[in-house]
């Protein structure tokens, strides 16, 4: 699987920010600059860049060699998603566990992204909404809670309005699945949303 057309040089510059266990992958990179290609307001670099760099000082060199990779990462995205060619980037049907794992850190990353934004993506800056307005942040709503399904399984019961404690864990294991499944029309959804609100 090949994110990004540099994702060696991309790989090497990510391995020097943070502990390992704190930096961020290409694949929730790949999942954030998603998110970011999508949101229909500009996001200054100093908020975005923080999910990035992590406590990162400002003049730390390293980020110097890291964040034209990343531009230009974003940039590539951004036409993709300009042109409508891009495309859920991972394996989704009947995945095995390391593939599992990869989409569970593509949506983390794309998670933090929506996150930045999220009144935007719900609708809670809209005073009025028409009836289509409230079915599309309806869906929105709905892409949140996959995306937290996904990133959060234990949190399955109480977003789709149940008891953890009446829900099997076979209902829960079905609903995740069905979670991962449904991530291609999901960054469908996101794409037609922005593309809405951008020719509004």
């Amino acid at each position: 699987m090949i994110l990004f057309p540099k994702a060696q040089a991309l790989q090497e510059a990510l391995m020097m920010i943070g502990h390992e266990n704190e930096r961020c992958t290409l694949t929730q990179l790949h999942g954030f600059l998603f998110g970011l290609a999508v949101t229909p307001d500009n996001i200054p670099n100093k908020e975005w860049e923080a999910y990035i760099f992590k406590d990162m000082t400002p003049d730390d060199p390293k980020k110097d060699k890291t964040r034209p990779l990343i531009e230009q990462a974003a940039e590539d995205i951004v036409t993709q998603v300009n042109n409508t060619t891009f495309e859920f980037p991972l394996q989704y049907q009947q995945p095995t566990g390391l593939q599992i794992k990869e989409i569970i850190e593509w949506s983390s990353g794309l998670q933090a992204s929506l996150l930045l934004r999220s009144p935007l993506w719900l609708g809670k800056e809209q005073e009025q909404a028409s009836e289509e307005q409230k079915q599309t942040y309806q869906e929105m709503s709905f892409c949140f809670a996959s995306l937290r399904a996904i990133t959060k399984p234990s949190d399955i019961p109480t977003l789709f309005g149940q008891d953890s404690a009446e829900m099997s864990g076979d209902e829960k294991m079905r609903l995740f699945v069905k979670c991962l499944q449904s991530m291609p029309h999901l960054v469908q959804s996101l794409m037609n949303f922005s593309q809405k609100h951008k020719n509004a």
